[in-house]
């Protein structure tokens, strides 16, 4: 959203009267109210020339205030409401010509166009547009106007659209081509007060391609096109230039000479370019910003993707190992673990069990279901739940606890298994201990009883360490 300031109004230029127009000593007869009307109009010429147009539409709606009495428009608004679309147009055919001299041309002339103010169908986009288009709104009964987007000066430094910058901030990093936002208003993203008193009823389609680094630094180059407008009322934004009491007259004109809505056609396209460059500090905080955005994602993600696997859990191992690996998960981020000592001792009770011995056979099939896990995918699948379950930073050990699942299967040792487990409860908590655990619970292992006997395993020392009645269910449930 741009900011708008309108300049101060000059207020010598907008004060009543015409010093210079002096019809004293001129031979009689009188000149007639028509060459009077002419010379004053003649001497306002020079203002709008500077660009003094708002004092002059307010000088003319004072006079107003005197005609409106008797129900007529003054003669300063017949006149400049011609003179000035003509001369408007007049440069429209002629770029480059001197103002002051389209200005005398037309107040000179305009009374020979055969069609008004309606044979006039070019604005210019200068400092004579803005009463042009009125003019063409009161005296050019309802035909169409032309205009160039180019004659608008939009470029990087008055031109603002909250819309182009968000789909420039959501742009992927890279180059992306090409970038398309339609539909955005003139009012907002305009800073030309001028410009707005008579386009503001447009808006503006941008595409291009934009470029973009990692930090959210980019260049976008691109072309601005514009769709017509339609010119139905007194713009705001005109309103807004010349104060309250000037747009009361003006409106008064409008009605008592039934002016008629036209459209604009507003031709072709300009290029623009904008570029974003962030500060150090700048830099410091997107890249913050982007690291707690990615955590919370991440964190999203481990959320979703533990009570999916409590939903596997419950299906394939039922109610009971379900139930145990959500208590298990109740309040386990920030919980105390036990020592490795403890842990040990309380796993022992499972490992003791005879229906863990497994003949050759059995042994070498948990084995090779163990082995035919893709490693990668299981510490991944670790590294997720720990997040979920609370877990800040990387779970270093989630690669190499396969290994030691599989080295207690072949030697009946489960020290290096509980070991591990116990220097990964030092470095990330109670939360990776538990990771590990239910993350052996979503393979799809081809032998069901391997499958029972690897969870159950992996589970009963995972809550060793956290919580020793759930070994115990687990050895009564699922080992006996």
């Amino acid at each position: 959203m741009v900011d708008i300031t309108l300049p101060p109004i000059n207020i010598t230029a907008s004060e009543p009267g015409y010093p210079d127009v002096n019809t004293n000593g001129l031979p009689n007869p009188a000149p007639s109210p028509a060459v009077i009307f002419l010379m004053q109009q003649q001497s306002r010429n020079p203002y709008y020339a500077q660009g003094l147009w708002r004092e002059m539409l307010i000088k003319l709606a004072n006079e107003q205030l005197g005609w409106s009495q008797d129900g007529n428009v003054a003669p300063g608004f017949t006149y400049d409401l011609q003179v000035v679309p003509y001369a408007d147009y007049y440069i429209f055919l002629h770029p480059g010509n001197d103002v002051n001299g389209a200005l005398y041309y037309a107040s000179t002339n305009y009374a020979y166009l055969t069609n008004g103010v309606s044979a006039c169908p070019g604005l210019t986009g200068n400092q004579l547009t803005p009463v042009a288009a009125f003019g063409h709104f009161v005296y050019g009964h309802g035909a169409a106007a032309e205009t160039s987007i180019a004659n608008f000066g939009l470029n990087s430094s008055n031109f603002s659209s909250p819309l182009l910058d968000a789909a420039l901030a959501a742009a992927p990093v890279g180059t992306v081509t090409p970038i398309v936002v339609e539909s955005i208003p003139a009012v907002g993203s305009v800073s030309d007060w001028q410009l707005l008193t008579w386009i503001e009823n447009t808006s503006f389609k941008v595409e291009g391609t934009v470029n973009k680094d990692a930090v959210g630094n980019y260049q976008f180059d691109g072309k601005i096109s514009a769709g017509n407008i339609t010119y139905n009322t007194i713009p705001e934004n005109l309103k807004s230039a010349v104060g309250e009491a000037a747009a009361t007259q003006l409106q008064y004109v409008v009605q008592n000479l039934n002016a008629t809505p036209f459209e604009i056609v507003v031709k072709g396209d300009t290029p623009v370019s904008i570029g974003k460059q962030l500060t150090p500090d700048e830099i410091a905080a997107e890249q913050a910003r982007q690291a707690a955005a990615a955590e919370a994602a991440a964190y999203k993600d481990a959320v979703s993707f533990v009570a999916d696997t409590n939903e596997r859990i419950l299906e394939k191992y039922g109610a009971n190992m379900s139930k145990i690996a959500q208590d298990l998960q109740a309040g386990v981020s920030g919980k105390k673990v036990r020592s490795y000592a403890e842990a040990l001792a309380t796993f022992e009770r499972v490992s003791a069990n005879p229906n863990i011995r497994l003949n050759a056979q059995d042994t070498q099939a948990v084995v090779d279901a163990l082995n035919a896990l893709d490693k990668a995918t299981l510490a991944d699948n670790i590294k997720r739940l720990g997040k979920g379950f609370g877990v800040v930073g990387k779970i270093v050990q989630a690669e190499t606890v396969g290994e030691k699942v599989i080295s207690g299967y072949q030697t009946g040792d489960w020290k290096p298994l509980m070991l591990e487990l116990e220097a990964m409860a030092i470095g990330a908590g109670a939360g990776a201990v538990l990771a590990v655990g239910v993350a052996f619970a979503l393979p799809a292992f081809a032998s069901a009883t391997a499958g029972i006997i690897i969870v159950s395993i992996a589970m009963a020392a995972a809550a060793s360490y956290i919580d020793a009645e759930k070994v115990d269910e687990i050895n009564n449930f699922f080992l006996n």
